[in-house]
């Protein structure tokens, strides 16, 4: 599998997940020597991604090759949020709206998405 985005249907990211999880499952899965995707990394993107209910219109995802699993809403260049989930819940992100740019990493736990990341995906998708 390449490390390009995979744009499917809401209904079938959590297939998807299983599929990035298969085909990125050894080291080296990319050929510039990625981190395999976890049964444990899949896991807790698959609960991230039920978390998100309303919020996942129009995400895309795709394997990291850090061994994460990426969700992507792009609108466009000036208008996209890129976040890494990591089998231990750590979300890692870079956004851009307009002229505002930011990054950061915060814990998804409890199944709650924090609520600063909610406020991005909301503002992104005002902008569709």
């Amino acid at each position: 599998m390449d490390n390009s985005t995979t744009s499917v249907s809401t209904l079938d990211i959590l297939a998807e997940i299983d599929a990035i999880r298969k085909e990125c499952a050894e080291p080296n899965w990319d050929g510039y020597d990625a981190h395999p995707v976890t049964d444990i990394q899949a896991a807790r993107a698959k609960q991230f991604y039920k978390a998100l209910g309303d919020l996942a219109k129009g995400v895309e995802v795709c394997p990291d090759p850090h061994g994460d699993i990426d969700f992507e809403w792009y609108i466009d260049k000036e208008h996209t949020l890129y976040l890494s989930i990591d089998g231990e819940g750590k979300l890692s992100f870079i956004v851009v709206i307009g002229n505002d740019r930011s990054y950061g990493e915060r814990i998804f736990y409890d199944n709650v998405i924090p609520k600063d990341i909610k406020e991005l995906i909301e503002r992104l998708q005002k902008e569709e």
